[in-house]
Formats: C-alpha cells, structure tokens, sequence
C-alpha cells in the first residue's frame, strides 16, 4: 500500500467521518517505540489512527498518546489487565481498583476506543492462570466494568495464538460478546495484506467482522511500527 493510497484514505475518512456507515477502511499504527513530534507530524501524513498501549501508570506512555493527538492524529489505547485470584495479596488487581486506575491515568487523553489486550504475559502479579473458566470469567468482569465507566467504546485486541493458550481453545470464552453484550474486536495476524479476509481462517471467540486488524511490521519516516487497517462500522452491530 503506498503513500499515494495512503493519504486518499487519509482525506476520505476526513470526508466520511460524520457518516454512520462507512465503505473504505482506515489506516493506523501502533508504535514500538517513544516519538518525537516531528515524527508524529511525519507519520500523520501516511496514517490516521495512533494504538497506544498502556501498562499501568506510565506517564510517559500517556505524554505519547497525547502528544499524538496534539499532532493531529486520533488516538485508540490499549488496555493491559492485571489477572490475579489472589485479590488480597494484590489488591491492584482487583476488578474495580485496576480499572479505575488505568481510567485516573489516561483521563487527559482524547481516544475514541480502548481495547482491552488478551495476550501472554509473563508478569508474576498479573500472568494469565491456568484456570481457563476463571480467566473468562474475569476478563467479562473488567470488560464489563470498564464498560459502565469509561464512557467509550471498549473491544478486544487479541489473536487466535494468544486466545487458544488464554481459553483452551479458539472458541473458549465466546460468552465474552454477543448480541445483547456487543465488543468489538481488534485482532493480530501479520500476513501483510491490508484487509480482513484472513479472519475467516483465524477466528475465535465469537467475534464475526473485525473492526481491526494489524497486519504488518514495517518502517517509515525511519520508525519502525505496526501498522493497523481499521473499520469502525464494526465498532457497533448493525444488519449487514
């Protein structure tokens, strides 16, 4: 995809943005490293959406993502839960404590989505367990919560790896999101190819279409980042 393309969609989701549906895909990134402003102002001519992850209370991480909005670009973040049975212990990780926490820290940033990252980690404190029903059970409570709290729209950001090692299998914990309790997902699946026609292949959960995919590790304006395609018609369930 090249910058030409690139910069149409850039001025088409400009155009579309007050539209209830919409017909093209955006593009985005996800940074892997800290940024300058001036490569914010770089990126921002080649891309739309800024993911910025969050874990815990990172002032820094913060500075990014409003850094990125000051340079013109919307921003979406990524959520990082705390897992732990062990609530008395670690009384950060329970449900209501962590979420408000997270809530207190990026306050100041402006996003329109905040996904919720169903990934391994290795984090001693906050690791997945190996309770697969406990595992669901906890990620619908934070959902949930953060939900009721935010006052955004709140998905998931996975991949069909991650999901099976965190549920047991591609289709564990498909309670997480139906009709009457709607997230949207945002998944990972680096096949290069801008589009979600792959998901077919790697679904999990219950999730049917995608609101977004990263598709590719690439580099531009001499930073490297993944980049994202991004179809916010599925941010909500509508009859397709």
């Amino acid at each position: 995809m090249n910058k030409i393309i690139l910069l149409t969609l850039v001025v088409l989701s400009l155009l579309l943005a007050t539209e209830a549906r919409f017909e093209e895909p955006f593009f985005g990134f996800t940074q892997n490293q800290p940024l300058e402003e001036e490569e914010f102002q770089c990126l921002r001519d080649t891309t739309y959406y800024f993911i910025q992850t969050i874990t815990g209370n990172d002032p820094q991480t913060v500075y990014q993502a409003r850094m990125a909005s000051f340079s013109g670009l919307d921003t979406q973040l990524i959520y990082i839960p705390c897992i732990n049975k062990d609530t008395d212990s670690y009384p950060e990780s329970r449900v209501t404590d962590q979420v408000k926490t997270f809530l207190k820290t990026v306050h100041q940033v402006s996003c329109q989505v905040i996904w919720i990252q169903i990934s391994v980690n290795d984090d001693e404190k906050c690791k997945w367990t190996d309770d697969i029903d406990f595992n669901c059970q906890r990620t619908k409570e934070i959902a949930n919560y953060l939900k009721a709290t935010a006052n955004k729209n709140i998905g998931f950001f996975s991949s069909q790896e991650d999901w099976i090692k965190i549920f047991g299998s591609s289709e564990g914990c498909s309670s997480v999101s139906d009709k009457k309790n709607f997230y949207p997902l945002y998944y990972k699946h680096l096949d290069g190819q801008p589009n979600t026609h792959d998901y077919k292949d790697h679904k999990f959960g219950s999730f049917e279409n995608p609101a977004m995919k990263m598709y590719l590790s690439t580099e531009e304006c001499n930073i490297k980042f993944n980049a994202n395609v991004y179809y916010p018609q599925y941010l909500h369930i509508y009859d397709y």
